[in-house]
């Protein structure tokens, strides 16, 4: 009887271990998906004088954890991704966009015309990165170095060529099967090639 208890409370322990890790790497996650949204607009506004909107936030978002999930099997930010109307989309990154302008960190423009509305983003106030590694950085700037000379169209075109035909239905979860290595490569060059 004393070994099978024993045997309960060290399983008892592991569950406990284990729960609080994954709360605790589910903390870390959330705070490095908006350190990862609030440095790609930093990026974008500094180094290409770029305000960028809910969209294009969400696309180079996309690609920043392909180029992850590429490199380290994994992405970076751990959200959920899925093909929507608009092609690759996060209802998790899009609720941090607006949490980060909740809390001061992202100003939005808003700007309505005859046929849309829009809604562009600048660092409204500095934030302290403490989740995000060295080689995620560098993730991050090579998707900006990319990336951030080409027109929305641009980046639309290449995040929806990114999604295999087959997940191309609205609401299909993504990255659960990995397509080809070199798309990224390839259809950059393509889109320098066009310009």
């Amino acid at each position: 009887d004393e070994f099978i208890d024993r045997g309960i409370v060290i399983s008892l322990n592991y569950v406990v271990e284990r729960f609080l890790k994954e709360l605790e790497d589910d903390e870390v996650k959330k705070e490095k998906l908006k350190e990862t949204i609030y440095i790609l607009v930093k990026e974008l506004n500094e180094r290409f004088n770029r305000t960028p909107g809910r969209s294009e936030i969400m696309k180079l978002m996309y690609v920043i954890d392909r180029f992850h999930k590429k490199k380290h099997g994994r992405t970076l930010t751990g959200v959920e991704w899925k093909y929507g109307h608009f092609g690759v989309y996060s209802e998790e990154v899009m609720n941090k966009i607006f949490e980060l302008e909740e809390e001061g960190y992202l100003k939005d423009y808003y700007i309505l015309t005859e046929d849309n509305e829009k809604h562009n983003y600048t660092i409204n106030k500095e934030m302290k990165i403490d989740s995000i590694k060295k080689k995620e950085m560098l993730i991050i700037k090579s998707v900006v170095d990319s990336f951030g000379n080409l027109s929305y169209r641009d980046i639309l075109t290449i995040t929806d060529r990114m999604v295999s035909e087959s997940k191309k239905k609205v609401g299909e979860v993504l990255f659960e099967k990995e397509e080809s290595e070199n798309i990224l490569i390839n259809l950059g060059e393509d889109v320098k090639c066009r310009r």
